[in-house]
């Protein structure tokens, strides 16, 4: 919140130091544009201020705010613990790697390797990754994980 908070500040800051270099009658223009563009940033950042992981009887979510993903557990073909390293996926946020694994990345630490049915693989952050591959395993409809 305090980053939205000082991107937001300074975007009015920004735009009030523009309005005293501009020309009379451009003042609206580069107040909408800074609006909007303050307003893009406050959105973005939104969309990645909050990730979580959600196990249901059938289902399992995990992702961003806005941007997040929600597999039935017969799709899902295997799932693993794992090491996440955000070096290896260029960073942090939603990311994909050079092995085509989507990432879902939030920190360095304990993480889950999933792949689905269709062949498609997600890496994602989870504290308790070793619980999680064991509910996913008795969950799992009808093949091993």
């Amino acid at each position: 919140m305090i980053v939205i908070a000082l991107t937001m500040v300074g975007s009015f800051v920004a735009g009030w130091v523009g309005i005293i270099a501009l020309d009379p009658g451009e003042e609206l223009v580069f107040l909408i544009s800074m609006g909007c563009a303050g307003g893009l940033i406050g959105i973005l950042s939104m969309a990645f201020f909050r990730f979580f992981v959600e196990l249901d009887p059938n289902l399992l979510r995990f992702g961003f705010s806005f941007w997040n993903v929600e597999l039935p557990l017969d799709q899902i073909e295997s799932v693993q613990a794992t090491e996440i390293r955000p070096l290896k996926f260029g960073g942090l946020g939603w990311r994909m790697d050079r092995q085509k694994r989507i990432g879902y990345i939030c920190c360095r630490g304990d993480g889950i390797e999933l792949t689905t049915r269709a062949g498609r693989v997600y890496v994602f952050n989870c504290d308790k990754a070793n619980s999680l591959v064991e509910q996913l395993s008795k969950n799992l409809p009808c093949h091993d994980v």
